[in-house]
């Protein structure tokens, strides 16, 4: 089997992408043309964005209620 190609790649994770309601920044995601391209779409589309350490801490405050 062949690797998929970056156009097909793409298609399949902003595809993803749009079943989503907000995505988490990796450290270095600027450099990276394709988190680029998600992160304009999730902007255009009114998304929470926020980094992993962000999420990490909200993940840790939401089970100190459980």
């Amino acid at each position: 089997t062949t690797l998929p190609t970056w156009d097909e790649y793409m298609r399949e994770a902003l595809r993803g992408l749009l079943g989503c309601e907000a995505i988490v920044l990796l450290p270095g995601w600027e450099h990276s043309r394709g988190a680029r391209c998600e992160v304009s779409l999730a902007a255009e589309l009114g998304m929470r964005r926020c980094t992993i350490a962000e999420a990490l801490s909200a993940n840790i405050a939401d089970e100190g209620r459980r």
